[in-house]
C-alpha cells in the first residue's frame, strides 16, 4: 500500500524500494532455511527454493535498474 511520500518517487526510487523488500524477503527466507536445516529437511529445502526463487527476482531487478 502506498503511501503519499511514495507518490514523489522517481521510477528508479521506486525500483529501489521494491529490490529492498525482495533482498529483505530473500535474506528472511534464507534464515528460516538456516532455522530448519537441522529438524526439517523438507521445510529448508522449500526455504532455499524460495531463496533461489528471490535471487532470481533480484538479479531481474538489477538487470533492469542498468537500462
Amino acid at each position: 500500500m502506498g503511501t503519499e511520500s511514495d507518490e514523489n518517487k522517481t521510477p528508479r526510487e521506486f525500483a529501489q524500494t521494491i529490490h529492498d523488500e525482495v533482498q529483505v524477503a530473500r535474506d528472511t527466507a534464507l534464515k528460516a532455511h538456516l532455522l530448519f536445516i537441522h529438524s526439517d529437511h523438507a521445510a529448508a529445502t522449500a526455504f532455499m527454493h524460495h531463496v533461489d526463487q528471490l535471487n532470481h527476482v533480484l538479479a531481474g531487478l538489477n538487470r533492469m535498474s542498468e537500462k
